[in-house]
């Protein structure tokens, strides 16, 4: 694995908004609340002086510690994100210090005591489905998944490509 030399940038936002995807506790489903996790935008093709981003959304009712956690790409470049806790309900856009998502496919996973807890591949990446891939974002687009959270298990009815609006819901 290569991990990123830089440190990661980060930020938090609070969705004030309630949907009816949201949970009660995790402690009433008997799972680790890391299982909630999604990653929930990308922007990988930013310009020259901007950064790639990646947002993760906790929708639960309770923080998220990332103790356990990390985010690999198609080619397993490592991207620590252990201390990291996301507050209920909320996001948290990580900045990445330099850029390693490919701009025309790639796969992201997002793991967690050596499991993937969510992974969404974009683009002309093979991961062995390039039928169920989510669309490849433009310069200065992300890809979201819409309704914000939506996990059918199939990126390419769960995402769409957008204007960026990481650390809000996502919206078209």
């Amino acid at each position: 694995l290569i991990g990123l030399n830089s440190a990661v940038v980060f930020a938090f936002f609070n969705d004030s908004i309630v949907s009816s995807n949201r949970f009660s506790a995790a402690s009433d489903y008997f799972v680790h609340p890391e299982d909630f996790i999604k990653i929930n935008e990308v922007y990988p093709y930013a310009f020259a002086d901007s950064k790639e981003q990646i947002e993760l959304f906790n929708p639960t009712t309770v923080s998220v510690s990332l103790s356990n956690c990390s985010l690999l790409d198609g080619a397993d470049h490592l991207i620590q994100i252990s201390s990291f806790t996301i507050p209920a309900n909320s996001y948290l856009v990580l900045y990445l210090p330099r850029s390693i998502l490919n701009n025309s496919g790639d796969e992201l996973r997002f793991i967690c005591d050596n499991q993937v807890k969510d992974r969404v591949a974009w683009g002309n990446w093979d991961d062995g489905n390039l039928s169920d891939n989510a669309p490849n974002p433009g310069q200065e687009e992300t890809i979201g998944r819409y309704p914000n959270g939506k996990d059918t298990g199939v990126d390419s009815s769960d995402f769409v490509k957008m204007t960026p609006n990481l650390g809000t819901s996502n919206h078209l």
